[in-house]
């Protein structure tokens, strides 16, 4: 399971193609 962070402060999870908000900026 991999997330990558945005610049958005969001991250997406390359193995289950979901997109969150996270709570660290």
């Amino acid at each position: 399971m991999t997330k990558w962070f945005t610049k958005t402060h969001q991250w997406f999870d390359d193995e289950t193609k979901e997109v969150g908000i996270t709570p660290y900026a």
